[in-house]
């Protein structure tokens, strides 16, 4: 059994440790990058709990047109019971209510079972489009 409810900023320990343990999932927030996206994307990050365990995670956030999904997790002994699933849907039920009509996610090329599930939940692979990124010195 889980629970749904919003990811909060005492979430970042428990939330890190999840996203070290996934592969697919890039670099980690700070603990500042992370409360600060928290603040200005109000709940719509999503966590799930089981018997006091942070057993699922993941950012979203908006730019008042297109959403975007970021870490999504689930501990290796929680999946397939739906939590991501779960997350997916409240995420997005959010973002519709924001008035926001697409939703994107960014994966690694390697990243061949993120893909696949993506796939799986009917999500499309945009292949007119590349990201290109510029690191900003600190």
């Amino acid at each position: 059994m889980f629970e749904i409810v919003d990811l909060v900023k005492d979430d970042y320990q428990a939330a890190t440790r999840l996203w070290q343990a996934t592969p697919g999932i890039g670099e980690v927030e700070t603990e500042e990058e992370f409360k600060t996206y928290l603040e200005r994307n109000p709940g719509l990050s999503t966590a799930a709990w089981s018997q006091g365990d942070l057993v699922g995670a993941m950012l979203c956030g908006h730019d008042g047109r297109r959403g975007y999904l970021y870490h999504l997790a689930v501990a290796a002994e929680y999946r397939s019971q739906g939590i991501a699933s779960a997350m997916i849907d409240r995420a997005v039920d959010r973002l519709q209510k924001c008035g926001v009509r697409r939703v994107s996610i960014h994966l690694y090329a390697a990243n061949r079972p993120g893909a696949a599930f993506w796939q799986r939940l009917g999500w499309r692979e945009r292949t007119d489009l590349r990201v290109y990124a510029w690191d900003i010195p600190h």
